[in-house]
């Protein structure tokens, strides 16, 4: 902590007992992506104005077999601090592409919305983004304008220019 926060740190048994919490947490990630344990949410987003539906937005959700419910807000944090984010975000990115696939063969016809992605910032650093996004478009078999990847400010921040030319590339997909 003392070298993310650049500060001065001191140690106690509460932190500790929380390290402790982290670790296992991510151990038992580690073998929820292994086994495939984690699942995506689809909440579907309206257009306020004409009440039609344009899109899902896919959110990873973790049911742990002895814990429950997982919130996103610990297990994203954990991958993100020990490098899991990268499989998560490729699982993610394959899974939501693979689920509109299927939902326009079912359908018959290319349904007329598209799946939104959220990135990390940790991903578009760790990650060969346009390779990652890619090749789950090539899986699934659809055409990139069926994915919106949705990244927060703080992936521009620590290298603007190199942010910029992962997103060029990640255009050229579509």
């Amino acid at each position: 902590r003392a070298k993310k926060s650049k500060r001065f740190e001191l140690f106690s048994e509460d932190k500790l007992h929380l390290a402790k919490h982290r670790f296992s947490l991510e151990t038992d990630l580690r073998r929820a992506l292994e086994r495939n344990e984690l699942e995506l949410h689809y909440q579907p987003l309206i257009d306020l104005d004409s009440g039609n539906l344009t899109g899902f937005e896919a959110l990873a959700r973790w049911q742990h077999a002895d814990r429950g419910a997982i919130s996103p807000v610990d297990f994203i944090a954990v991958a993100e601090e020990c490098g899991l984010i990268v499989p998560l975000g490729r699982w993610a990115l394959c899974e939501a592409a693979r689920t509109i696939s299927e939902w326009d063969k079912r359908a018959g016809f290319q349904l007329p919305f598209r799946i939104s992605v959220n990135l990390s910032a940790e991903q578009l650093k760790r990650d060969d983004l346009t390779k990652s996004v890619s090749d789950a478009l090539n899986d699934a078999g659809i055409d990139g304008n069926r994915l919106t990847l949705e990244l927060t400010e703080s992936a521009l921040v620590d290298d603007p220019e190199g942010a910029r030319v992962k997103l060029e590339a990640l255009k050229e997909l579509n």
